[in-house]
C-alpha cells in the first residue's frame, strides 16, 4: 500500500506507465490496495483519461461500499464533463442501496 501512495508524491501528473499499474490494482482482490490505488489514481490521472474512466467507472460496480463511493467521487474528478460513460456509471449509482453512495453520485 505504502508503494501505491508513493507514486502519488513521484509520479507525475498523466504518467502512463503509473497509471496502468494503479488500473492493475484496481482488478485485486486486497480492498486496501484498491482503496489505495483509487486515491492515487485520482490525484495523477490525467482529466478524461479514457483507461481511467473506463476503470473507475468499473469500480463503481464493486462489492465494497467504500470502493463504489469512491470511485464515483474519483470520477467526477478524472472524466470530462459530458462524458457519457461517466453519467451512466454514476446515475446508476443513485439507485445504489448505500447512501454514502447515493450522496457520493449527487455531489
Amino acid at each position: 500500500i505504502a508503494a501505491i501512495e508513493c507514486l502519488q508524491t513521484v509520479s507525475p501528473i498523466g504518467d502512463a506507465e503509473c497509471v496502468d499499474i494503479l488500473v492493475d490494482q484496481l482488478a485485486g482482490e486486497d480492498a486496501c490496495k484498491r482503496m489505495a490505488a483509487l486515491e492515487t489514481l485520482q490525484s495523477i490521472a490525467q482529466r478524461g483519461d479514457a483507461v481511467v474512466t473506463k476503470a473507475l467507472c468499473s469500480c463503481a460496480t464493486d462489492a465494497n461500499v467504500q470502493i463504489r463511493k469512491a470511485a464515483v467521487q474519483a470520477l467526477g474528478a478524472a472524466a470530462f464533463e459530458g462524458s457519457s460513460l461517466a453519467i451512466t456509471a454514476v446515475t446508476a449509482r443513485l439507485e445504489d442501496k448505500s447512501s454514502q453512495v447515493r450522496v457520493a453520485a449527487l455531489a
